[in-house]
């Protein structure tokens, strides 16, 4: 029994220092912005991507089906902001992180569907690099 219980320590333990940590603001409710409304980001077949803290000139990749989008993020300290982007929601969507850490996150498209909006921050300490996404309705910038 004392083993089974320092096996399931060290499994809590490793888990809790995984590379990805998902959150869902499952109760929030859709609140839209009039410049992503104009643009067509809140259609029914789109989500948005949104870079948040963390990014200080890395180069994130979007990889949707077949077509990549490479851009060049800076996050402004100030707001914690860094970048947007519209995806479609009926595929998976992976990221790639070009900052050396070879991190990458897929984003599904059940979670993509449910929820308007993905906010993908970056957590960089000394021992480990580690993405946050948190799925909401709720627009948290003005844009």
């Amino acid at each position: 029994m004392k083993t089974l219980f320092v096996l399931v320590l060290i499994l809590l333990s490793f888990f809790s220092h995984g590379q990805t940590k998902i959150i869902y603001e499952k109760n929030s409710i859709l609140k839209k912005n009039a410049k992503l409304e104009k643009a067509g980001a809140y259609a029914s077949d789109k989500s948005i991507v949104v870079f948040t803290n963390g990014y200080w000139g890395d180069t994130v990749s979007i990889l949707i089906e077949k077509k990549v989008i490479s851009k060049g993020v800076i996050t402004i300290p100030e707001i914690g902001f860094a970048t947007l982007q519209v995806v479609p929601n009926d595929s998976d969507v992976k990221i790639s992180f070009g900052d050396g850490s070879n991190l990458e996150i897929i984003l599904s498209k059940m979670d993509l569907k449910k929820f308007k909006y993905a906010y993908v921050s970056k957590e960089n300490t000394n021992e480990n690099k580690r993405i946050q996404v948190i799925y909401s309705n709720e627009t948290k910038y003005s844009f």
